[in-house]
């Protein structure tokens, strides 16, 4: 077996290992790609009336307005002061 023989089983063996490297690359690329599908799928909700339904989402309570914050959150000492 003379040296260029050799080069080129060598070269063989090397993109036969390319090949079959790039080919599992793909096969995890595609496991990868439907598992990010799969839980980005949209599932319906089912007609369960014990299924809690979404609340309505409340703007935060602005704490820099002491006249607003007065009149949504009670002074706790009013209250005191009035079960007393």
């Amino acid at each position: 077996m003379g040296l260029f023989d050799k080069l080129r089983k060598a070269e063989e063996q090397g993109r036969g290992a390319a090949h079959r490297k790039l080919e599992t690359t793909r096969e995890s690329w595609d496991d990868a790609e439907r598992r990010l599908r799969r839980q980005m799928r949209l599932h319906p909700r089912s007609g369960n009336p014990s299924a809690p339904s979404p609340e309505p989402v409340q703007p935060p309570v602005s704490s820099s307005k002491k006249e607003v914050a007065g009149h949504i959150l009670p002074n706790p000492r009013n209250s005191e002061q009035n079960a007393a």
